[in-house]
């Protein structure tokens, strides 16, 4: 049941500052600092594929005051409603708003093709767990966000910048292991912004590929991947090129990549999980 005073509709015709304030608002206690700057949410938004009219909040008297914002795409052959920011007010917390509003989705979901829905959690917010699993959602994997300046060796090797079109020939069955904001997808979004390259060791034998999005002398590793398990002759080809440090979301089901980024000097910073859930039926 709605509580007296609101409606629930669809962001489609929100102005995105409405949006945006609304997520500042909602976030101002959170776990990190969010950005202020209209232009960053807008381009986020645009990478995370975000569906505006498959995305839905609380109004009062024309003021936003919960939200779920939902990225639409492919993904492991079925089609997924991923949310990439859910709020709510202080003031209206406590009012199962967030279930009124999947309760809303699922139908206009279901008529788009969407089959699951999917989000990212940060493991230490227990309450938003707890609403999540309320909803139907469990958790299938984490995530973990490593961050720091990778140690600098004497490795000898050839880095080449190579189209994408290389990569993702090479990537079908990895990118599982990638996070909504890094496949392919998300790579065909910040086109010229993601270089990538494929590196060879001293002897001339293939050692993997990485996905950069350069900062100066840092950057995002979008994606990378090292064969044969040969992380940590990957991790100093990627020292060499970006010796300022970097930054990288990685699946727990990973741990020889994890421990390759210990040992080459990167702190696990953040770690979430991913949860998912298949649209129930309507009416049930």
């Amino acid at each position: 049941m709605i509580t007296c005073g609101m409606k629930i509709r669809s962001l489609e015709q929100t102005p995105l500052a409405d949006v945006v304030e609304a997520l500042l608002v909602a976030f101002a206690d959170y776990f990190v600092k969010f950005p202020t700057e209209i232009s960053y949410w807008e381009k986020r938004f645009r990478l995370s594929r975000v569906r505006w009219d498959l995305s839905y909040g609380h109004f009062v008297a024309d003021r936003l005051v919960s939200f779920i914002i939902n990225g639409v795409d492919e993904r492991g052959g079925q089609r997924i409603a991923f949310n990439t920011g859910t709020g709510v007010y202080p003031d209206y917390r406590g009012r199962a708003l967030v279930d009124q509003l999947y309760e809303r989705a699922f139908s206009h979901f279901r008529a788009a093709g969407i089959t699951h829905c999917q989000l990212e959690v940060i493991q230490e917010n227990t309450r938003a767990i707890a609403v999540y699993q309320r909803i139907g959602f469990s958790i299938d994997r984490g995530l973990c966000l490593w961050k720091g300046a990778l140690r600098r060796s004497e490795w000898k090797g050839r880095v080449e910048a190579t189209d994408f079109a290389w990569v993702r020939a090479q990537n079908a069955a990895l990118e599982r292991y990638c996070a909504w904001d890094n496949t392919n997808a998300a790579v065909d979004q910040l086109g010229e912004e993601v270089s990538s390259f494929r590196v060879w060791d001293q002897s001339g034998q293939p050692l993997g590929y990485f996905l950069a999005k350069a900062r100066e002398e840092r950057c995002l590793l979008v994606q990378f991947e090292a064969w044969e398990g040969r992380w940590e002759a990957l991790l100093a080809a990627i020292a060499q090129q970006y010796p300022g440090g970097v930054t990288a979301n990685v699946d727990d089901r990973r741990p020889q990549v994890l421990a390759a980024l210990k040992r080459a000097g990167c702190t696990s910073v953040i770690d979430q999980y991913e949860m998912s859930m298949a649209i129930p039926d309507v009416g049930k």
